[in-house]
């Protein structure tokens, strides 16, 4: 296995997985780091060279320039306090996904598995989504979510997808703009992502502190208001 040639520096790549997701012989596959971000390296034994991966790439993808368009700026929060309560920023995820969930649609997100490592899935139901809810300063492990939007999408289900701007950028071109007129992409302001690695340790760190699992974690609780 060799770090993908594409990414031959780590400040080329966003972990996005749009590469691992389109490869036709599955030659690329995550791997952790020392600092426990996950990039993709490949298999030169059964990579056929078809330089598809590069192709979706975000990195070497520009922007197009749109004629005439006008930015709008909405300043959005949700109606019901309860909501907000258990949101981060004012609970605009919810009210969207309660659309497209209303509407038969699939939510995309990130959410803590039972270690409470962060990871993206998918929501037919609120309450499935609402272990989406709130933020989360860890990249995400995205595994095969490219592939079942794609499958989703195919099936004319409206998607919403919550990510970071290079995630969205990556399901993008994975997508290839095609079968994407249900898909309504939400990513958010990133700083860039903490560590995966950093985030364990302080896991474990508090459980050895408090002598008790940690269940759940909230990166912006709202003890003080």
């Amino acid at each position: 296995m060799n770090f993908i040639e594409v990414y031959d520096n780590k400040n080329n790549c966003y972990g996005c997985t749009a590469c691992l997701s389109i490869c036709p012989t599955k030659a690329i596959k995550l791997q952790e780091d020392e600092e426990g971000f996950l990039y993709p390296f490949i298999d030169n034994e059964i990579c056929i060279k078809c330089g598809i991966c590069k192709s979706v790439c975000p990195i070497d993808k520009s922007i197009p320039e749109v004629k005439d368009f006008k930015q709008k700026i909405y300043a959005v929060k949700h109606k019901e306090e309860a909501v907000r309560s258990v949101s981060t920023s004012g609970g605009i995820f919810t009210a969207l996904s309660d659309y497209i969930l209303e509407n038969g649609g699939v939510v995309y997100g990130a959410a803590f598995d039972d270690n409470l490592k962060v990871y993206h899935k998918q929501a037919i139901s609120k309450k499935e989504r609402d272990e989406m809810r709130g933020s989360k300063y860890v990249q995400s492990d995205m595994g095969d979510i490219f592939t079942s939007i794609k499958r989703d999408l195919a099936a004319g289900k409206h998607v919403l997808f919550t990510g970071t701007p290079c995630q969205a950028a990556g399901l993008r071109g994975f997508l290839e703009g095609k079968d994407d007129t249900n898909l309504i992409l939400c990513d958010l302001v990133c700083h860039g992502v903490p560590s995966p690695s950093l985030w364990q340790e302080y896991k474990l760190f508090m459980e050895r502190k408090r002598k008790f699992p940690l269940k759940m974690h909230y990166f912006r609780a709202k003890d003080y208001g």
